[in-house]
């Protein structure tokens, strides 16, 4: 009990948890694009040759947005034909979908790099979670 209490107390635990957070993650680098990576490929070109995909950077993660938008892609095969034209899949992600456009724009057809710029992002999450359990950690202990 005691050798689990000092380890849980160590300066070194948010170092050695974050290294392997991202050891287990590490996988990633290995993937190519994949499911929804294309759509968001597709929705940040200018022109992606099919109507209704086309999507402003901040909002890459609107799957469906409107009936017009939906027709649109019903006619050109993204979605099946008995699709719920009213139906709105729209998920408010600015920050990650800048986050794509930035890797699209910067390293378009580079997944390896793609993949690696989200991991810089987790392990930033990962600091900043650390960081605050530290602060909460401390103020208990004052009281």
């Amino acid at each position: 009990m005691e050798l689990a209490r000092r380890a849980l107390i160590s300066r070194a635990l948010p170092a050695v948890a974050i290294g392997l957070a991202c050891l287990l993650t590490s996988g990633a680098l290995t993937l190519e694009l994949t499911a929804d990576d294309h759509f968001h490929s597709l929705a940040l070109l200018e022109d992606p040759g099919v109507r209704g995909v086309a999507r402003a950077p901040w909002d890459i993660f609107s799957f469906a947005k409107n009936p017009t938008t939906n027709r649109q892609l019903m006619e050109e095969g993204v979605f099946p034909w008995w699709s719920d034209q009213h139906v709105m899949i729209a998920f408010l992600r600015p920050v990650t979908s800048l986050t794509h456009w930035l890797d699209h724009a910067l390293w378009n057809n580079h997944p390896l790099l793609m993949h690696l710029h989200s991991m810089l992002w987790f392990v930033a999450l990962l600091l900043v979670v650390a960081r605050l359990y530290q602060q909460l950690s401390v103020r208990r202990k004052k009281k």
